[in-house]
């Protein structure tokens, strides 16, 4: 339930557009509220707990362009019993900390940090955002959409290298917080006495999500993990891996010993930094 800070830039032309959106985003996204509507900047703020997604989805419904310009965590200060249920700006804490990921191919686009595009299985396509909900939670949130039934997992792995689709990604990201604490809980789990089981636990252990996709073709995540050190994972890439779906025409002679665990790649992207909220004053963000 970490709410966000959603800024947007949204073609206003009059007044009635702006009623009109806010209509829309009051009827439609029950978990976010506006913060701020401007029409003369053309923006609007939103803070909630809906998918960014969801946000664009409905503001396009309105027959409006819309992109986001930036996204910041929100942190609640807890320790202040406050009955009112408005929380004022002072008793919330914006940490500095936001990224972005564009998973599959989009026709026409860079792969990598200097435009949008990653790689993938053809007509599949999604955006992970990331970000730094504390000193030691990372919110991911997104969708993939063009996807086959089955069961599907985001996955961070150790490289950034897109130059042979997801092959050269590496294999799955262990930062020293996941390795400090992989077979440090309490559960009989961690009583496991083979190689094998220790190998397959550890590569289990690096999922941020996992979604049990149905016909409409969609995988839709929001996870906070205390997995990562956020700015480590800058430049680094996500995978998704489908665990029973088959994408592939043709088998691979050799494949790399966590693929048989997590499944295929299915696609893949860059995490590029991304603005905050009043850091980007661009009118069009390539990455919506």
């Amino acid at each position: 339930n970490t709410e966000i800070k959603v800024e947007l830039n949204v073609d206003l032309s009059c007044q009635s557009c702006v009623d009109t959106v806010t209509k829309e985003i009051k009827d439609k996204l029950k978990n976010t509220k506006i913060i701020k509507s401007d029409l003369q900047d053309q923006k609007f703020i939103l803070q909630g707990t809906d998918l960014t997604m969801d946000i664009l989805d409905t503001i396009k419904n309105t027959g409006r362009e819309v992109s986001i310009c930036g996204i910041s965590p929100i942190e609640n200060n807890n320790n202040n019993n406050n009955k009112d249920n408005n929380i004022e700006e002072s008793q919330q804490h914006i940490v500095d900390g936001a990224a972005v990921c564009s998973l599959g191919i989009i026709e026409g686009w860079e792969k990598g940090c200097g435009g949008s595009g990653g790689e993938g299985s053809k007509g599949v396509y999604g955006v992970v955002r990331l970000l730094k909900a504390s000193k030691e939670k990372t919110l991911f949130e997104g969708r993939v959409t063009g996807l086959k039934p089955g069961k599907h997992s985001l996955v961070v792995h150790q490289f950034g290298n897109l130059t042979s689709g997801c092959d050269n990604v590496g294999e799955p990201y262990i930062s020293n917080k996941q390795s400090n604490n992989i077979f440090s809980d309490n559960n009989n789990n961690s009583n496991i006495d083979t190689a094998k089981g220790n190998k397959c636990r550890e590569i289990i252990n690096k999922i941020i999500g996992t979604s049990l996709v149905k016909q409409d073709g969609k995988a839709e995540f929001r996870v906070l993990s205390e997995k990562y050190e956020f700015w480590d994972l800058i430049g680094r890439s996500i995978v998704l891996h489908s665990q029973d779906a088959k994408y592939a025409d043709t088998h691979k002679e050799s494949k790399p010993e966590s693929d048989n665990i997590l499944g295929e790649r299915i696609a893949c992207g860059v995490i590029c930094r991304a603005a905050l909220v009043g850091q980007n004053p661009k009118k069009i963000c390539p990455c919506d």
